[in-house]
């Protein structure tokens, strides 16, 4: 008798412990693809083309941005105080939803009593080095890169080091005339 009970315990034990094996892997399996989701869910920083810029009433350092992050999408407005955003060039921004390398997240806000939906970014917000790239200007692209398409560190530095060299080319020739 006391065989044939300790065997049955046995049994219901082994039989509680796979339902319990069964249930974390399950579990585990749903959090992956919860995990992987979210994943795939959240935004990331895009090029856009600067369609329009204004000031600010009261508001000295900030510009109000009209911007469109795909060509046949509806421009958004962004408020900024990078002073080297200028109409009709490309910079690389981010949507609201994104977290900068910095730790900021981006979301939509009033800034200088503006809706801004958006968040020009700089090298330090991206992750590049600093020491081509101005940590206080927006990254800008080349013209002719796509708006919403993909950039990257080399990208950004090859479009700087391209404007240098028209800056220094536009210089000489004045300096000749």
């Amino acid at each position: 008798r006391r065989r044939r009970k300790r065997r049955a315990r046995m049994a219901t034990t082994r039989k509680k412990r796979t339902k319990r094996i069964r249930k974390r892997r399950m579990a585990t399996t749903r959090e992956r693809r919860t995990k992987k989701e979210k994943k795939e869910k959240k935004p990331i920083p895009v090029i856009c083309e600067v369609l329009e810029v204004s000031s600010i009433p009261k508001k000295d350092k900030l510009k109000l941005c009209q911007v469109k992050t795909s060509a046949d999408g509806e421009p958004i407005q962004i408020v900024t105080s990078a002073p080297n955003v200028v109409a009709g060039k490309k910079y690389i921004m981010a949507p609201p939803g994104v977290k900068t390398m910095t730790g900021i997240e981006v979301a939509e806000a009033k800034v200088g009593g503006v809706d801004s939906f958006g968040m020009f970014m700089g090298p330090k917000d991206l992750g590049f080095p600093t020491d081509v790239l101005d940590e206080n200007f927006a990254v800008q692209m080349d013209d002719a890169a796509e708006a919403g398409g993909p950039w990257g560190y080399e990208e950004a530095l090859k479009a700087h080091q391209d404007r240098e060299k028209a800056a220094a080319a536009a210089k000489d020739s004045e300096a000749k005339k």
